[in-house]
């Protein structure tokens, strides 16, 4: 236990025979329970895991019938802490890139301060960031304003760091069947737990690099990440500040997309009209273009304020 706390970490592993026994090995022995699931490998990640599960007694072995994906992988093994009682549930992936010794910072975030949900966040030093390639730091900007915009929190960054402590009577609350399988699971979840109003917190964490090569596709996989927060907004937006509680937000956000898609009817009606048909352009088309997409930046811009202020604190 730690501070009367149950504690249960979740290992999801997909071929990583060389780093999942250190995995599991350096796991603090304050954890009460490590659900260890073995998502249909290829190599000999199981035999490995069975290696250390008879040195600890603590793990606990699932095997995949077939390959579910990262994000089905976790929800098993929460599923599973939440049948022995556990008080809250960690994610350590196999790969050891997530270093236990900064555990109790992310429990501590939940007990002492008392948030729902704590991840890390391996940008808020300098340091951190000099350590990243130029490609893999503007895509982690990029995504990380994405996942501000499409779950309503703001305050958060680095929203596909996958090392996470969460309550578990809050995980009861959330509707897992819309949490992603596979590279949306941590972006889907927080736009889950945005719709519970869940409180949510950022911990330092740096990112620890060693011999294991990572599995994301950097040409197939951010496009798939931009969906799920695409999707994820439209879902907020319509069951947060629509069906659960009408708000302005979901009004100013409409509008303000319908001015913008008008204005950009009307300009590219009055350019088609001048290319073509080589007509002056209209002085109406021209100012009506510049009003509506004025207009509909503006109410854009408000939404965004309101929904900056109506984060969960």
């Amino acid at each position: 236990m730690y501070k009367k706390y149950k504690i249960s970490v979740s290992v999801p592993a997909y071929n990583e025979e060389k780093l999942i026994r250190k995995t599991l090995e350096t796991i603090p022995k304050f954890v009460d329970l490590i659900v260890a699931v073995d998502d249909k490998s290829k190599d000999k990640t199981i035999d490995e895991i069975r290696q250390s599960q008879r040195k600890d007694k603590r793990i606990q072995l699932i095997s995949s019938e077939k390959n579910l994906g990262l994000g089905d992988t976790v929800v098993r093994a929460h599923n599973y802490a939440v049948k022995k009682n556990m008080d809250i549930v960690v994610v350590m992936a196999g790969d050891n890139q997530m270093d236990p010794k900064y555990l109790p910072l992310l429990l501590d975030t939940i007990i002492e301060d008392n948030y729902d949900y704590a991840k890390g966040n391996r940008f808020f030093h300098r340091e951190a960031l000099k350590k990243m390639t130029r490609f893999r730091l503007i895509g982690n900007i990029l995504l990380s304003f994405l996942s501000k915009f499409s779950t309503g929190y703001w305050s958060i960054s680095d929203p596909i760091n996958g090392y996470t402590a969460l309550k578990v009577k809050i995980f009861k609350k959330i509707d897992i069947t819309q949490i992603g399988s596979r590279y949306g699971f941590e972006p889907s979840l927080l736009i889950e737990l945005s719709l519970i109003n869940a409180r949510v917190k950022d911990v330092f964490i740096p990112a620890r690099y060693g011999t294991e090569k990572s599995k994301v596709n950097l040409l197939r996989d951010p496009f798939k990440v931009v969906k799920v927060f695409l999707q994820g907004f439209a879902r907020r937006i319509f069951y947060k500040y629509t069906i659960f509680n009408f708000h302005p937000i979901a009004l100013f956000y409409g509008a303000g997309c319908l001015f913008i898609l008008i204005s950009l009817m009307c300009g590219l009606y009055v350019m088609l009209n001048s290319i073509i048909l080589h007509e002056a352009s209209i002085i109406g088309g021209v100012m009506l273009f510049i009003v509506l997409f004025i207009l509909g930046v503006q109410l854009i811009l408000q939404a965004i304020v309101l929904d900056i202020q109506s984060e969960p604190k």
